[in-house]
């Protein structure tokens, strides 16, 4: 995990929409993506509402870096208060939900087999790894937050 505080520079603001309306439903899913330099790195913002950062901001970043870039995955603007750590509790709370699903099928389920293989660990094996992978993004997304909260004191 890595900070980064400074000035935000060459700022680009972009909205990613997926889904359809086509459905009774009209779920489209819209992630908001801020492309900045932070003093001279190149960092990455992804959330699901709008990012308050402008060309001057400054910023407190943390998150891993990829490919040469910050993905942050926790920010606080100390130029208008703005701050996100997007998704830390809908990660923290499915997770254990996910995990717990994947034990309910696998007893559940025991027994059902096709053509000989045990299709029930297939299945619940899928939510077992879903629910790791949310308990793991919302740890990480927490430890950005609180470096970004311990940079700011």
């Amino acid at each position: 995990m890595e900070t980064l505080q400074g000035r935000a520079e060459q700022v680009r603001h972009t909205v990613h929409m997926s889904g359809h309306g086509l459905n009774r439903h009209r779920s489209v899913h819209s992630t908001h993506i801020c492309l900045l330099t932070v003093q001279g790195k190149a960092v990455v913002i992804r959330t699901h509402h709008p990012i308050a950062i402008n060309d001057g901001d400054q910023l407190i970043l943390a998150g891993t870096t990829k490919h040469g870039s910050l993905h942050a995955l926790a920010h606080h603007n100390l130029s208008n208060g703005a701050h996100s750590h997007d998704g830390i509790w809908s990660h923290l709370v499915a997770g254990p939900v996910l995990v717990a699903i994947s034990v309910y099928l696998g007893l559940s389920l025991n027994g059902a087999h096709i053509n000989g293989f045990p299709f029930h660990w297939l299945i619940s094996g899928a939510f077992l790894a879903a629910g790791v992978f949310a308990v793991l993004k919302g740890v990480r997304i927490k430890q950005a937050a609180t470096l970004v909260t311990q940079a700011i004191r």
